[in-house]
């Protein structure tokens, strides 16, 4: 089946071609305003992507850093709901549309009020409540984002990795052993043959004579 029939029965061949073809169908809310030449990818973000602070959902390169010389746009794989999808795909038009040089300041929060992204700061500004309404509709024509969502498990701090001060309590010789080797090959002996043991600072060494 030809791609622009897949298109008119709501079918898209990647995920790429879902994101471009909402991008093509919302560059209609960027009125008077001219859109450099850009390329979207479900790809992460360089920075950021799965911070628990905050977390990054999409990027925009400027075209000086790309060698095809357009923009380029990366959504976080983290999201597969349509509708949250295309909230980010237009902040990083906006980011298109402003330069990427105003950051989320001057320009672009002129153009971000201009098309509808009132929702919150301008760092992480999404569509409001108008804006959401016409893009509910857009997303429904365009059908099902062919994506599900990538959810990474969070590696498992690690813990108790600091070094553990020891003391022999015949000769008071003092060393330091981290908890990972001295869990995995126990106490140490000391030279003079004492086995040493975990000193506590201020605590008075008794004379075992």
């Amino acid at each position: 089946m030809a791609l622009t029939a897949l298109v008119a029965t709501g079918q898209h061949v990647n995920r790429e071609h879902w994101l471009t073809d909402l991008a093509g169908r919302s560059e209609r809310f960027f009125v008077n305003i001219k859109l450099p030449a850009y390329k979207l990818t479900c790809g992460w973000p360089l920075g950021g992507a799965l911070s628990r602070k905050r977390q990054v959902l999409g990027q925009c390169f400027d075209s000086k850093v790309s060698v095809g010389e357009v923009h380029e746009l990366f959504i976080t794989p983290l999201l597969d709901d349509p509708l949250q999808v295309a909230g980010v795909v237009l902040h990083e038009m906006t980011h298109v549309a402003a330069g990427v040089d105003a950051g989320h300041k001057g320009r672009f929060i002129r153009i971000a009020q201009h098309i509808g992204l009132t929702k919150g700061k301008p760092i992480s500004a999404l569509p409001g409540e108008r804006l959401n309404e016409y893009l509910t509709k857009l997303v429904d024509q365009l059908g099902p984002y062919p994506h599900k969502a990538v959810k990474p498990v969070p590696k498992e701090k690690q813990k108790n990795t600091k070094d553990v001060p020891l003391i022999c309590p015949d000769c008071e010789c003092r060393v330091r052993m981290t908890l990972k080797w001295m869990t995995a090959s126990g106490v140490p002996t000391c030279g003079c043959g004492g086995l040493f043991e975990e000193y506590v600072r201020g605590e008075r060494q008794e004379d075992p004579t």
